[in-house]
C-alpha cells in the first residue's frame, strides 16, 4: 500500500509539474484563456441576474377633459400703471364716445373703426353656420317623400318581374316546341334525313343534347313558376327570375346549336347540289328560334336589373333621411364653427375697448379720423398693478390682447393671482440675434405684498377646448406623417395605474389617430380613439434584456425589434504543445 501510494504521489507530482512547465511555455495562451473563463462566468452571471428584466407599460385611458395651451414667460412689476390703448384695425373712425378723465370698466367701448365689410363677413358666416346645422322640415320631408317613391318604383319593378316571368315562360316553351319538331321523324334533323358525316353526327349529337338540357332547365323553371302568387314575397321573384335567366341561357344555346347543325347539313346538300329548300325552311325556324330565346334573357335580363336599381335607389333614399334628419357631421360643423369664430373675432377687433379697470388720461383719436393697426386712441390708468412679461417671438405670436393669465412671484410663496393682456409691443426688441416682445399684464386684483420691481413668472392661456376626448401628450408618437398611440392587444380597462406599470407578452399595436389642440400635459384626440379606450402612457424598457421579442407593428410596414441574445461559452482545456 504504501508503495503504491508514494506511487501515486510521485505520478500527480510529475503531472503539475508538466503542466506548470507547459504554462510557463505557453504564458499568451493561458493568458487568453483565462480572460474567456472569468469574463464568460461574469456574462453568465450578469445575465442570469438581469435576463428577467422586462419591459413594462403604464396605461391610460382616453377621457373627456379640457385641454389647455399656454406660453409662458418672466419680468417685473412695472412702477407705471399707465398703458397706452391702441386700434387693432385700419379705417375710419365712426365712434368715440369717451373723453379725458372719464372713469371706465373693462371692456367698455373706447372707440370703433367702421365694420361695414366685416359686418357683412360676419353675418355670411353666420349663414353658413345656420345653414350647415339646421335641419329644416322642408328638407326632411323631401327626403322621406323620395324614399316613398324610391318604395314604389321597386314594388313596381316586382310586379313587372312576375309578369316577365310569366311571358318567359311562355316563349321559352314555344321555341323549345319549335325546336322539338325538327327533331321528330320528318323534321330536318331527324335520324332519317340528317347526313351521316363524322362532323355533321357530331353536332347532330351536341344539338340534342342541348335541347334536352333546355327542356329539363325549363321544366324545372315551369313547376317554380307555377307556385308563385300575388301573396309570394319578393325574395321567390327574385329568385325565380334566377332559375329563368339559367332557362333561357339553355334554350338560347338550344336554338343556337340546332342552327349550327342545319347550317352544316345544308351546307353538304349545296356543294353536293342537292335542292336546299328544306335546309333553308328549317334554318330559317332556328334562325328565328334564337332570336325569340335571346329576346326571353334581354327581358329576364332588364327585370333582374330593374329591380337592383329600385332596390339600390331605397337604400340611398333612406341613407339621405338619416343624413338629413342627423344633420351635418362633426368635422364639417367644427369647420363651419372656427369660420364663423374667426369671423366674430375680425368683427370685433373693429372695437377698441378697455382692456380694465381705470381712469382715460388722454383720448388722442376723434370721430372722421382715420385709425391704422397700431394707431393710439387713448391711454389708460389702471389702479391696479401691471406686469411687464418678455416673450419670444414664437410666443408672441400666439398671444392676443384679452388673453388671460396666471401669475406667480419669487419673493411671495404660495401667491398666485390672475391677470389680463392689456398691451403687446408691435416692434420686437434683438438682443444678441434673439427677437423677444414685451407684454403688458394688468392684474385682476391687488395685494398690498406686490411692490414695483418684484420678478413675477406669467402663464398666459392661448387656446382652450373644453369637454373634449384627451390622451396623455406622452402617450403620442409620430412616424413620418403619421400620428398614432399604443394599445395593448387584451387589455380592455386600465386596472393598472401605477408608475410600475404591467408587463405583457405581445407587443403593443399602434393605432393611428388624428390630434386637435396640444397641450404641455394632455392632447385632443379628433379621430383614431373613443371615450374609456385604453392605451400605453409610458414604456419602461427592461434594463439589459435581450430576449428574442415580437416585433412592434409599424404604421409604414417595417419595424425593428430586439434580436435573441447569443449565448457566450465553449469548452476551453490545456493541452500539450510540441
Amino acid at each position: 500500500m504504501k508503495t503504491f501510494l508514494a506511487t501515486s504521489i510521485a505520478k500527480i507530482k510529475q503531472s503539475a509539474d508538466a503542466a506548470y512547465v507547459w504554462a510557463l511555455a505557453h504564458k499568451v495562451a493561458v493568458t487568453v484563456i483565462a480572460v474567456i473563463v472569468i469574463g464568460g462566468g461574469y456574462y453568465a452571471i450578469k445575465h442570469a441576474t438581469t435576463a428577467s428584466a422586462q419591459t413594462r407599460y403604464v396605461l391610460a385611458t382616453a377621457t373627456k377633459g379640457t385641454v389647455i395651451t399656454s406660453v409662458s414667460g418672466t419680468g417685473q412689476v412695472s412702477a407705471s400703471n399707465q398703458v397706452a390703448i391702441t386700434s387693432k384695425m385700419s379705417g375710419q373712425l365712426i365712434a368715440v364716445p369717451v373723453v379725458a378723465g372719464q372713469t371706465v370698466k373693462a371692456g367698455q367701448l373706447i372707440a370703433e373703426v367702421d365694420p361695414t365689410t366685416a359686418a357683412y363677413e360676419l353675418e355670411s358666416a353666420r349663414i353658413s353656420y345656420d345653414t350647415l346645422v339646421t335641419v329644416k322640415p322642408a328638407d326632411v320631408n323631401t327626403a322621406k317623400e323620395s324614399v316613398s317613391s324610391a318604395q314604389e318604383n321597386l314594388d313596381a319593378s316586382y310586379v313587372s318581374a312576375r309578369t316577365a316571368l310569366i311571358n318567359a315562360m311562355t316563349s321559352m316553351t314555344s321555341v323549345l316546341t319549335s325546336t322539338a319538331a325538327l327533331y321528330t321523324p320528318s323534321g330536318y334533323l331527324s335520324d332519317q334525313l340528317y347526313s351521316r358525316s363524322p362532323q355533321g353526327q357530331q353536332l347532330h349529337n351536341t344539338a340534342e343534347q342541348s335541347y334536352y338540357a333546355a327542356q329539363t332547365a325549363l321544366d324545372s323553371f315551369t313547376s317554380k313558376e307555377r307556385t308563385l302568387s300575388a301573396s309570394s314575397a319578393n325574395s321567390d321573384v327574385e329568385s325565380l327570375l334566377a332559375s329563368g335567366y339559367s332557362a333561357s341561357i339553355a334554350v338560347v344555346q338550344a336554338a343556337n346549336d340546332a342552327g349550327d347543325a342545319i347550317a352544316y347539313n345544308r351546307n353538304d346538300e349545296k356543294i353536293n347540289g342537292k335542292d336546299t329548300t328544306i335546309a333553308d325552311k328549317a334554318y330559317t325556324t332556328a334562325t328565328s328560334n334564337v332570336s325569340s330565346a335571346n329576346s326571353v334573357v334581354s327581358s329576364i335580363s332588364n327585370a333582374k336589373n330593374s329591380i337592383s336599381s329600385a332596390k339600390r335607389s331605397l337604400t340611398d333614399a333612406n341613407t339621405n333621411v338619416t343624413t338629413v334628419v342627423a344633420g351635418a357631421d362633426v368635422n364639417s360643423v367644427r369647420a363651419q364653427t372656427l369660420a364663423l369664430r374667426q369671423k366674430q373675432q375680425a368683427y370685433a377687433d373693429y372695437f377698441t375697448r378697455a382692456p380694465f379697470d381705470g381712469v382715460l388720461a388722454t383720448v388722442d383719436a376723434h370721430v372722421g379720423d382715420t385709425a391704422g393697426a397700431s394707431t393710439q386712441i387713448a391711454t389708460i390708468i389702471t389702479k391696479n398693478k401691471i406686469a411687464k412679461i418678455s416673450l419670444n417671438e414664437v410666443d408672441a405670436a400666439k398671444v392676443k390682447i384679452g388673453d388671460k393669465a396666471t401669475l406667480t412671484f419669487d419673493a411671495i410663496d404660495g401667491l398666485t393671482i390672475t391677470g389680463t393682456i392689456a398691451q403687446m409691443d408691435l416692434i420686437g426688441t434683438v438682443t444678441q440675434g434673439v427677437v423677444s416682445y414685451t407684454v403688458t399684464i394688468a392684474f385682476d386684483t391687488d395685494d398690498d405684498r406686490i411692490k414695483p420691481g418684484m420678478t413675477v413668472s406669467a402663464d398666459i392661456v392661448t387656446d382652450i377646448q373644453q369637454d373634449v376626448l384627451t390622451v396623455p401628450t406622452a402617450a403620442l408618437h409620430t412616424s413620418g406623417n403619421t400620428t398614432y398611440v399604443e394599445t395593448l392587444p387584451g387589455v380592455a380597462t386600465s386596472t393598472e395605474t401605477s408608475t410600475t406599470g404591467i408587463t405583457s407578452l405581445v407587443a403593443p399595436t399602434q393605432i393611428p389617430v388624428s390630434i386637435g389642440l396640444s397641450g404641455d400635459d394632455t392632447t385632443e384626440i379628433l379621430s383614431g380613439l373613443t371615450e374609456g379606450d385604453v392605451i400605453v402612457a409610458r414604456t419602461i424598457a427592461g434594463t439589459t434584456a435581450k430576449t428574442a421579442a415580437t416585433k412592434t407593428p409599424s404604421l409604414l410596414g417595417g419595424g425593428t425589434g430586439a434580436g435573441a441574445t447569443r449565448a457566450v461559452g465553449g469548452n476551453a482545456g490545456f493541452g500539450r504543445g510540441g
